[in-house]
């Protein structure tokens, strides 16, 4: 059950189904099965996560409805409501197929998480004696817009000088970040999470055959981000 979703007395804690629910621009589109006219192709869904700063990605492909690039996409399972996010972001392509005229038209659509937003803005800007918090926060208040900075830890290293010249955002704060041997990222909400360590809210639950939710359900282990660091 999701909050402000329930029904008295048909609800059980900690279920959640693993039917998909996503929306473009605010339109919902999909649950599991079509919505309406509108059909997710869900074998299509694909999300693409990696880790700290690089966009998260996601692909699928829907007919009945007409995407177009720069709506706004999200993503979660069990409901719309569910403030839980599977991914969110902006489509950046649209592409289109007909098999025949007349047919159904079917769009595949590529997007990128909202780490893509913060390119719109460059940085130029000195900073001098200034810890990488009060830094990180600054840029953000200042250069972007519509995030926020509530997951910047609080107390980190103190930078003697740095400064950025018509420099993007995500690259100045990757700047940052390599001088005190940190990370960051914007997270489904588009709040900045800066850290040299971050906690996490506790162990998911195990993914086992008997879980509730679990649904043809693939696992691939990948090494291609793991690197040896010598100093």
């Amino acid at each position: 059950s999701q909050v402000g979703t329930m029904r008295f007395g048909a609800t059980r804690f900690g279920y959640t189904s693993a039917h998909v629910s996503l929306s473009i621009g605010g339109t919902h589109v999909g649950y599991g099965k079509a919505v309406a006219t509108y059909s997710v192709e869900l074998p299509s869904l694909t999300i693409h996560d990696v880790l700290d700063e690089t966009p998260n990605t996601c692909a699928f492909e829907i007919s009945g409805f007409t995407p177009a690039a720069g709506q706004e996409v999200i993503i979660t399972l069990g409901s719309k409501n569910n403030t839980e996010r599977l991914f969110a972001g902006h489509i950046l392509r649209v592409s289109q197929a007909q098999v025949a005229a007349g047919s159904t038209v079917h769009y595949a659509v590529s997007a990128i998480d909202y780490t893509w937003r913060l390119g719109k803005w460059k940085v130029t800007t000195r900073y001098l004696s200034t810890s990488a918090s009060a830094i990180v926060a600054h840029l953000i208040a200042t250069y972007a817009t519509g995030f926020t900075a509530r997951h910047v830890v609080s107390g980190l290293a103190t930078l003697d000088e740095i400064t950025f010249t018509d420099e993007d955002l995500p690259a100045a704060l990757t700047r940052v970040a390599k001088r005190i041997g940190g990370y960051w990222y914007v997270d489904y909400h588009k709040d900045v999470h800066f850290f040299v360590s971050e906690t996490g809210n506790g162990a998911p639950v195990d993914l086992t055959t008997a879980h509730v939710s679990l649904q043809d359900f693939q696992y691939e282990a990948d090494l291609s981000q793991v690197i040896t660091r010598v100093y």
